[in-house]
């Protein structure tokens, strides 16, 4: 009763063994798909990560691809949500050893937590670089 619900978003989480394709041996790296060039009404994110930032051991790399849902979700698999919504993310990040997804409803609070001294954050966003959940918690604070 403090929260409301606005939207999904969906993540697809892969172990690879290679970097992707353009990137030239990076590290780590973000790709951000700009939502009127994929034709859709948010962003498609995509994030890198490996050995040097201690989240997997030499030779693999974490990437995380995410975003609003913007189609039906009835009746279908969040594999099948993921492939329709981060399909270019997807692409990029093939062959894949192993990939996760997941889905979660975007949740935010109802009130600001001013007269019941109950400050709820914002759900994580489809964002990779976390300035939205920073902006939210300074928000919090500031209150």
């Amino acid at each position: 009763d403090k929260v409301k619900s606005s939207g999904r978003i969906v993540r697809a989480i892969g172990i690879l063994d290679h970097g992707l394709p353009g990137a030239d041996g990076c590290d780590s790296c973000q790709v951000i798909f700009p939502q009127r060039q994929l034709a859709r009404n948010h962003d498609v994110y995509l994030f890198t990560c490996s050995s040097p930032h201690s989240v997997s051991p030499a030779g693999k790399l974490l990437a995380f691809a995410s975003t609003t849902v913007e189609g039906p979700v009835d009746g279908v698999t969040i594999k099948e949500i993921a492939t329709r919504e981060l399909g270019m993310a997807l692409k990029m990040m093939e062959p894949c050893l192993e990939i996760f997804y997941d889905m979660y409803d975007f949740e935010e609070p109802l009130g600001d937590g001013i007269e019941d001294k109950l400050f709820i954050s914002k759900s994580y966003d489809a964002t990779s670089h976390f300035e939205t959940e920073m902006k939210d918690v300074l928000e919090m604070y500031e209150r």
